[in-house]
Protein backbone atom coordinates (compact mmCIF):
# COMPACT_ATOMS: atom_id res chain seq x y z
CA UNK A 1 0.00 0.00 0.00
CA UNK A 2 1.21 3.50 -0.97
CA UNK A 3 0.56 6.04 1.52
CA UNK A 4 0.26 9.38 0.82
CA UNK A 5 0.63 12.16 3.44
CA UNK A 6 -2.50 15.07 3.21
CA UNK A 7 -2.09 18.20 3.71
CA UNK A 8 -5.33 19.41 4.79
CA UNK A 9 -6.04 22.80 6.17
CA UNK A 10 -6.41 23.87 9.70
CA UNK A 11 -3.95 22.88 12.56
CA UNK A 12 -1.03 20.63 11.40
CA UNK A 13 0.75 20.69 14.79
CA UNK A 14 -2.38 18.91 16.42
CA UNK A 15 -3.87 16.93 13.18
CA UNK A 16 -1.91 14.68 10.64
CA UNK A 17 -3.33 12.61 8.08
CA UNK A 18 -2.15 9.87 5.42
CA UNK A 19 -3.93 7.59 2.91
CA UNK A 20 -3.37 4.63 0.73
CA UNK A 21 -5.55 2.55 -1.23
CA UNK A 22 -7.46 4.81 -3.39
CA UNK A 23 -8.42 7.45 -0.54
CA UNK A 24 -10.19 3.94 1.08
CA UNK A 25 -7.63 3.51 4.38
CA UNK A 26 -6.83 6.45 6.37
CA UNK A 27 -4.48 7.06 9.66
CA UNK A 28 -4.72 10.11 11.82
CA UNK A 29 -2.03 11.27 14.36
CA UNK A 30 -4.07 13.72 16.83
CA UNK A 31 -2.98 15.25 19.86
CA UNK A 32 -6.26 17.51 20.38
CA UNK A 33 -10.00 16.04 19.94
CA UNK A 34 -12.32 19.26 19.48
CA UNK A 35 -9.83 21.50 21.30
CA UNK A 36 -9.32 19.14 24.07
CA UNK A 37 -5.63 17.90 24.42
CA UNK A 38 -5.55 13.71 24.26
CA UNK A 39 -2.85 11.83 24.58
CA UNK A 40 -1.17 11.57 20.82
CA UNK A 41 -1.80 8.47 18.97
CA UNK A 42 -2.58 7.29 15.69
CA UNK A 43 -6.12 5.71 14.44
CA UNK A 44 -6.50 3.47 11.51
CA UNK A 45 -9.69 3.86 9.53
CA UNK A 46 -11.36 2.03 6.47
CA UNK A 47 -14.26 3.63 4.50
CA UNK A 48 -17.49 1.76 4.89
CA UNK A 49 -20.49 1.87 2.14
CA UNK A 50 -23.76 2.10 4.09
CA UNK A 51 -26.38 1.01 1.83
CA UNK A 52 -29.58 2.36 3.66
CA UNK A 53 -28.43 5.60 3.81
CA UNK A 54 -26.94 5.16 0.47
CA UNK A 55 -23.63 7.15 1.95
CA UNK A 56 -19.98 6.21 2.97
CA UNK A 57 -18.65 6.83 6.31
CA UNK A 58 -15.59 6.16 7.88
CA UNK A 59 -15.13 3.30 10.81
CA UNK A 60 -12.51 1.82 12.83
CA UNK A 61 -10.06 -1.01 11.20
CA UNK A 62 -9.98 -2.66 14.85
CA UNK A 63 -12.68 -1.56 17.32
CA UNK A 64 -10.91 -3.66 20.17
CA UNK A 65 -7.47 -1.73 19.78
CA UNK A 66 -8.57 2.25 18.41
CA UNK A 67 -5.47 3.76 19.31
CA UNK A 68 -1.84 2.99 18.11
CA UNK A 69 1.53 4.55 19.48
CA UNK A 70 3.39 4.41 16.20
CA UNK A 71 2.87 5.39 12.40
CA UNK A 72 4.46 2.07 11.08
CA UNK A 73 2.28 -0.30 13.53
CA UNK A 74 -0.90 1.54 12.30
CA UNK A 75 0.08 0.91 8.66
CA UNK A 76 0.55 -2.92 9.26
CA UNK A 77 -2.93 -2.85 10.77
CA UNK A 78 -4.92 -1.70 7.84
CA UNK A 79 -2.41 -3.58 5.58
CA UNK A 80 -3.30 -6.47 7.86
CA UNK A 81 -7.00 -5.65 6.96
CA UNK A 82 -6.82 -4.94 3.33
CA UNK A 83 -5.42 -8.89 3.07
CA UNK A 84 -8.58 -10.54 1.57
CA UNK A 85 -7.99 -13.56 3.99
CA UNK A 86 -8.28 -11.15 7.14
CA UNK A 87 -10.69 -12.47 10.06
CA UNK A 88 -10.97 -10.04 13.12
CA UNK A 89 -10.25 -11.53 16.34
CA UNK A 90 -13.59 -11.70 18.54
CA UNK A 91 -12.64 -12.41 22.67
CA UNK A 92 -14.20 -15.07 24.20
CA UNK A 93 -15.39 -15.40 27.18
CA UNK A 94 -12.87 -17.85 29.70
CA UNK A 95 -16.12 -18.81 32.05
CA UNK A 96 -18.91 -21.04 30.39
CA UNK A 97 -21.70 -20.74 31.07
CA UNK A 98 -24.20 -23.51 31.66
CA UNK A 99 -27.75 -23.81 31.33
CA UNK A 100 -29.95 -23.79 34.00
CA UNK A 101 -31.47 -26.66 35.16
CA UNK A 102 -33.24 -28.83 37.47
CA UNK A 103 -33.51 -32.89 38.53
CA UNK A 104 -36.23 -34.78 38.55
CA UNK A 105 -37.14 -36.24 42.67
CA UNK A 106 -38.04 -39.34 41.58
CA UNK A 107 -36.10 -40.67 38.56
CA UNK A 108 -32.76 -38.00 38.36
CA UNK A 109 -33.24 -36.53 34.69
CA UNK A 110 -32.24 -33.28 34.70
CA UNK A 111 -34.82 -31.25 32.76
CA UNK A 112 -35.08 -26.98 32.02
CA UNK A 113 -36.74 -24.94 35.22
CA UNK A 114 -39.46 -24.23 32.77
CA UNK A 115 -40.58 -28.11 31.98
CA UNK A 116 -43.67 -28.95 34.83
CA UNK A 117 -43.87 -32.48 33.93
CA UNK A 118 -41.22 -35.34 33.59
CA UNK A 119 -40.64 -38.36 31.36
CA UNK A 120 -41.40 -40.44 34.64
CA UNK A 121 -44.19 -38.50 35.25
CA UNK A 122 -43.92 -36.60 37.89
CA UNK A 123 -45.68 -33.32 38.23
CA UNK A 124 -43.17 -30.51 39.49
CA UNK A 125 -45.22 -27.98 41.84
CA UNK A 126 -45.14 -24.07 40.72
CA UNK A 127 -42.79 -21.90 42.44
CA UNK A 128 -43.97 -18.72 44.57
CA UNK A 129 -42.08 -16.69 41.97
CA UNK A 130 -43.93 -17.56 38.86
CA UNK A 131 -47.26 -17.64 40.49
CA UNK A 132 -47.02 -14.26 41.57
CA UNK A 133 -46.09 -13.23 38.29
CA UNK A 134 -49.32 -15.14 36.89
CA UNK A 135 -51.03 -13.38 39.49
CA UNK A 136 -50.16 -10.04 38.61
CA UNK A 137 -50.59 -10.75 34.82
CA UNK A 138 -54.77 -11.76 35.90
CA UNK A 139 -54.64 -8.82 37.44
CA UNK A 140 -53.50 -6.41 34.69
CA UNK A 141 -55.76 -8.06 32.78
CA UNK A 142 -58.83 -7.37 34.62
CA UNK A 143 -57.80 -3.20 35.31
CA UNK A 144 -57.27 -3.73 31.04
CA UNK A 145 -61.04 -4.70 31.08
CA UNK A 146 -62.56 -2.30 33.74
CA UNK A 147 -60.74 0.94 32.04
CA UNK A 148 -62.44 -0.41 28.93
CA UNK A 149 -66.05 -0.90 30.34
CA UNK A 150 -65.44 2.74 31.89
CA UNK A 151 -64.64 4.44 29.11
CA UNK A 152 -67.35 2.93 27.06
CA UNK A 153 -70.24 3.62 30.10
CA UNK A 154 -68.46 7.66 29.55
CA UNK A 155 -69.47 7.69 25.89
CA UNK A 156 -72.76 6.58 26.33
CA UNK A 157 -73.50 9.20 28.46
CA UNK A 158 -72.02 11.58 26.23
CA UNK A 159 -74.19 10.61 23.85
CA UNK A 160 -77.23 10.10 25.55
CA UNK A 161 -79.13 13.78 25.39
CA UNK A 162 -81.13 15.16 28.58
CA UNK A 163 -84.36 15.01 28.98
CA UNK A 164 -86.46 18.38 28.02
CA UNK A 165 -87.58 19.62 31.62
CA UNK A 166 -91.67 20.71 32.12
CA UNK A 167 -92.37 24.28 32.56
CA UNK A 168 -92.94 25.97 35.93
CA UNK A 169 -96.90 26.23 36.25
CA UNK A 170 -99.14 27.81 38.90
CA UNK A 171 -102.55 27.20 39.16
CA UNK A 172 -105.33 29.61 39.22
CA UNK A 173 -107.91 29.81 42.33
CA UNK A 174 -111.04 30.45 40.03
CA UNK A 175 -110.99 28.10 37.52
CA UNK A 176 -108.41 25.61 38.86
CA UNK A 177 -106.61 25.94 35.25
CA UNK A 178 -102.81 25.67 35.17
CA UNK A 179 -100.96 28.34 33.60
CA UNK A 180 -97.07 29.40 33.00
CA UNK A 181 -95.43 31.11 35.62
CA UNK A 182 -95.39 34.18 33.61
CA UNK A 183 -98.37 34.70 32.84
CA UNK A 184 -100.28 37.87 34.32
CA UNK A 185 -104.28 37.25 33.53
CA UNK A 186 -106.03 33.82 33.20
CA UNK A 187 -108.14 32.70 30.30
CA UNK A 188 -111.20 33.19 32.69
CA UNK A 189 -110.51 36.83 33.45
CA UNK A 190 -108.73 36.01 37.18
CA UNK A 191 -105.70 38.79 37.31
CA UNK A 192 -103.15 37.64 39.41
CA UNK A 193 -101.63 40.09 42.12
CA UNK A 194 -98.37 41.00 41.45
CA UNK A 195 -95.13 41.57 43.73
CA UNK A 196 -94.59 45.06 44.37
CA UNK A 197 -90.88 45.37 43.55
CA UNK A 198 -88.86 46.61 46.51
Amino acid sequence: MNWVRQHNEGDGNHRKEWRANRNLYRVIWRSKVFGVTVLPAYQCCVRVFIPIRNYSAWELVDRGRPLYRTLQVAKNACEKHNDPSYKPIRKVSSVKRLAPVKACPECGISLHPRKRLCECGYKFSRSVKSMRKSAEKKAAKKKAVTKKAVTKKAVTKKVTKKKARKPPLKTCPQCKSKLHVRKATCDCGYNFPRKAKK
